[in-house]
């Protein structure tokens, strides 16, 4: 089992895999966290990356397992806490005495630019619960067509947590939001703010919503972690759960083509089967598909799959969070010669204005050494990379 899904499992319990994600900026920095532990490590071996959504797989030995047990206790704390936030302490410092959005801190960029956020005064406070010690608060919330978002606040009732502690709230579903919102897929991430953690939770959904509704959210646990000991995080329980009441508009639609976007080449293709866009984010469906021996080939090599969205002038659109799910056409061993490995991405960028052309390009990432140094070097599949029209 791998450490992310350990996670999971201590604190998801039963609920679904898919319910935490890793954001795909939390992914970045772990994947340049990992780079840099490989240059601490120039005599270590075997260094294996089974693919973006895995931690670090190394041979045991005296500095290699050192090695993975730095690695583990760090991909945990960035899973944890906002990571910009945590590289980056005098953005902290830069913005008390308040936050007057929790959005304008850490969103992501196309609710930042699109959504109208509060610049001055004190958080508004939207539910509050306080149980075994600790409150939870609830202050911004909305929704556009593609997107259930909300921000929240994490303390204790007397004094602060302390610098260095890494706090993750179980925030799930009650039953009767989830037969509301149907099929979701959720993101949050969040960060230490001035003795008390703040955060986002997204859920992006696949049907239309009312106008407007109560979200009932469970959170009957949290997760802890400190820099003094980490990877050895405790799980408290209690009951925070609460009834959100939620207005917005269905702002979004789907991006109609002429013709299917796919490309093939030799054994490979790749489509962009959907898009789909509000104010405030593009959702893209893709996938891809290779032949199985050439994904198993890959891990060998130390390489996984990756997708890179390009807009007119070149500039790649930060995804604000990502998912992927890939399955075999062929189980049976050993391989046969046609059996293909498919993979459906659903990723989220910023929304894009009309009349524009967006590249998206599927790649491979793999660990390199330039001039004794390690990097990440990105293949493009030849041949796969589209031209999507936005209209």
């Amino acid at each position: 089992m791998s450490f992310e899904n350990l996670i999971r499992k201590e604190l998801r319990g039963t609920t679904e895999e898919r319910d935490l994600p890793i954001p795909d900026v939390v992914r970045r920095r772990i994947d340049e966290t990992l780079v840099e532990l490989v240059g601490d490590a120039s005599t270590a071996d075997d260094i294996v990356q089974d693919g973006p959504e895995q931690p670090l797989r190394r041979r045991a030995s005296h500095s290699t397992h050192r090695l993975k047990r730095l690695a583990l206790a760090i991909v945990f704390l960035l899973l944890s806490t906002s990571v910009w936030i945590a590289s980056n302490p005098q953005t902290v410092e830069s913005m008390k005495p308040y936050l007057s959005s929790i959005f304008g801190w850490i969103g992501d960029k196309g609710v930042k630019d699109n959504l109208p956020l509060q610049t001055t005064g004190e958080l508004p406070i939207l539910a509050e619960v306080k149980n075994n010690g600790y409150i939870l608060r609830i202050h911004e919330a909305f929704y556009d067509g593609l997107q259930v978002s909300f921000t929240y606040t994490f303390r204790k009732e007397q004094g602060d947590i302390p610098s260095g502690t890494y706090v993750m709230p179980d925030f799930q579903l009650a039953p009767s939001a989830k037969k509301l919102l149907g099929s979701t897929n959720k993101f949050d991430h969040g960060g230490l703010y001035d003795g008390y953690e703040a955060g986002v939770v997204k859920y992006f959904v696949q049907k239309k919503l009312p106008d407007s509704f109560t979200l009932e959210v469970n959170v009957p646990k949290f997760g802890i972690d400190t820099m003094d000991n980490p990877g050895n995080y405790t799980i408290r329980k209690g009951d925070w759960s609460f009834a959100l009441p939620i207005k917005g508009e269905d702002h979004s639609h789907t991006v109609q083509w002429d013709k299917p976007l796919r490309a093939e080449q030799e054994k490979n293709s790749f489509e962009v089967v959907k898009l789909r866009m509000s104010d405030t984010a593009a959702e893209w469906h893709l996938r891809l598909q290779i032949p199985l021996r050439m994904r198993e080939s890959m891990s060998d090599e130390k390489q996984y799959l990756s997708y890179k969205i390009i807009d007119e002038d070149g500039n790649m659109l930060e995804p604000s969070g990502e998912s992927t799910k890939g399955h075999n056409t062929d189980n049976t061993y050993p391989t046969t010669a046609d059996a293909a490995y498919i993979e459906d991405v659903l990723t989220h960028t910023p929304p894009i204005r009309s009349g524009t052309i967006i590249t998206v390009i599927p790649m491979t990432r793999t660990i390199t050494t330039v001039d004794g140094k390690p990097e990440w070097k990105e293949t493009p599949l030849e041949g796969l990379t589209i031209k999507v029209p936005v209209e």
